[in-house]
């Protein structure tokens, strides 16, 4: 008998119900809307007038009344949802089972029959939600309550469920990214920190680029007045670009010439600070002004190479991450993406009614809200990204080039309590079952910190979010390797 967590539930109640519970309460307003419209023409037909019910206000809730949850307009896209949604869970159960057994090599075959089974049922209930969102027809007149002659949808139901479908098939695709002979463990990307701007790849205007960045454009003649430098001044949680978001730790850099530090303003031998490279976002925030960074609207124009713990950006180079947290970033995006499309069905399909009423307050609100998520997840995942470039760049390579004795004996990662293992490292002499496990664990990667201690790449990503230290020794973290300043500062020798 399958146990369902705790956990997969909250997941389930946050990612999948509660975005879509405005949905519903959306379904059954309009459907007594089209009620009310319904008795007001059989009023101006009839002698008798009869009540009519309303969509309801801020000040005056809806009526209700169980005729209008049993409207064909209401009660069949509302059972198709909740369908839908049972396959959603029914897919996170079977992804919980899947990891709990996936440590056991006998399971393996039973594994693959699990995930057989829920494919064709996946499968066979996208199919005949499909065909009967396209026939919704048929639905509503399989039902007792049959729509008079006066009564018209206000909603295009099919294509709200058919989205619904789209979003709940991509939702499932994390099952197979548990077949390891059917997905690879890990993908190439491409590095975002050495990408070109969304504003020079499609050759958006300057004006039009600025304005998406949050920046405001000087006349020359006034760049060099003081009253425009003390505009320039850093706001306390803003970033550059005007990027709202909590103070993140910060990583200490070395001390900087006295030559460079002339040419920067800053002061000789002062330690200098940067962001940490995972940003914690707030979803209350105001998602429109955070719009232009998560896409990377930075105007070329305004580009400065010389600001301090900025790399060069350079072409061509790429990123290895995990299928698995790729899927699901993907996937959330896609559920807040579809989510977003179905509110805008919702609020083109409502031109006749007021404003100041609920179903277009409601609509717009849930559309912001799933916007601003849209603009979170895409933000969070490519700060992800960029920390894991930054971290195989800055440690990675220490472990790889350097030749350790005590290989034999790795350490333990401390965020995940999982070995660390060289992926030059040699597996003779082991079992099939050992060799599959510590491949599993050398696909992680590894890291060596300057203070010796080793982590793998996505666990140090992962505590860069909430601390610039080590975990073990609590040393600050360098964004540049020891000595790496004193390179930088030793005169060239004359020639003899």
């Amino acid at each position: 008998m399958w146990k369902v967590k705790r956990t997969t539930l909250d997941h389930f109640w946050q990612q999948v119900y509660r975005p879509k519970f405005i949905l519903i309460v959306l379904i059954a307003l309009l459907g007594w809307t089209s009620l009310q419209r319904a008795s007001q023409i059989r009023e101006t037909s009839s002698p008798t007038p009869t009540k009519a019910l309303t969509p309801g206000s801020f000040i005056r809730p809806p009526d209700l009344s169980l005729d209008a949850w049993l409207h064909p307009y209401v009660l069949p896209p509302i059972l198709q949802l909740h369908l839908l949604w049972a396959v959603r869970l029914l897919g996170m159960i079977t992804e919980d089972h899947v990891e709990a057994v996936s440590l056991q090599s006998e399971t393996v075959p039973k594994r693959v029959l699990i995930l057989n089974v829920v494919s064709c049922v996946v499968g066979l209930s996208s199919i005949a939600c499909f065909f009967s969102a396209l026939a919704f027809r048929d639905i509503l007149e399989s039902f007792c309550v049959t729509p008079t002659k006066f009564e018209t949808p206000l909603l295009n139901l099919r294509a709200i469920v058919f989205v619904e479908c789209v979003s709940t098939v991509l939702g499932l695709q994390a099952l197979w990214e548990k077949l390891d002979f059917v997905i690879p463990s890990h993908v190439r990307l491409p590095s975002p920190s050495h990408a070109p701007s969304l504003a020079e790849a499609l050759g958006i205007p300057r004006s039009v680029s600025d304005f998406l960045a949050g920046q405001v454009l000087v006349a020359p003649e006034l760049a060099g007045s003081p009253s425009h430098h003390m505009d320039e001044r850093p706001t306390a949680g803003v970033q550059h670009g005007g990027f709202p978001h909590t103070p993140a730790p910060d990583l200490i850099l070395q001390p900087v010439s006295g030559t460079q530090a002339a040419a920067e303003g800053t002061t000789a031998g002062a330690p200098l600070t940067i962001n940490g490279p995972e940003l914690a976002l707030q979803p209350q925030q105001q998602w429109s002004v955070a719009l232009g960074n998560s896409l990377h609207f930075q105007s070329p124009y305004q580009a400065d190479p010389q600001r301090p713990g900025k790399a060069p950006n350079r072409r061509g180079l790429h990123v290895m991450v995990e299928t698995g947290w790729l899927v699901e970033a993907v996937s959330a995006l896609a559920n807040h993406l579809f989510a977003a499309i179905q509110y805008v069905i919702v609020i083109i399909s409502l031109p006749s009614l007021s404003p100041t009423s609920l179903p277009p307050l409601l609509a717009l609100l849930a559309l912001r809200s799933e916007l601003a998520e849209c603009t979170i997840t895409w933000t969070t995942a490519r700060s992800s990204i960029e920390c894991l470039d930054f971290v195989n760049h800055r440690w990675a390579g220490q472990r790889a080039s350097q030749q350790l004795p005590d290989d034999q004996y790795p350490q333990t990662c401390p965020i995940c309590f999982e070995q660390v293992l060289c992926p030059n490292a040699s597996l003779a002499n082991v079992s099939n079952e050992v060799r599959k496990e510590e491949q599993r664990t050398r696909n992680k990667g590894a890291c060596r910190l300057d203070c010796g201690h080793e982590l793998h790449p996505v666990c140090l990503v992962s505590w860069l979010g909430k601390q610039a230290f080590c975990p073990v020794c609590h040393v600050a973290l360098s964004t540049t390797p020891p000595g790496a300043h004193l390179r930088t500062e030793a005169p060239s020798s004359p020639g003899p």
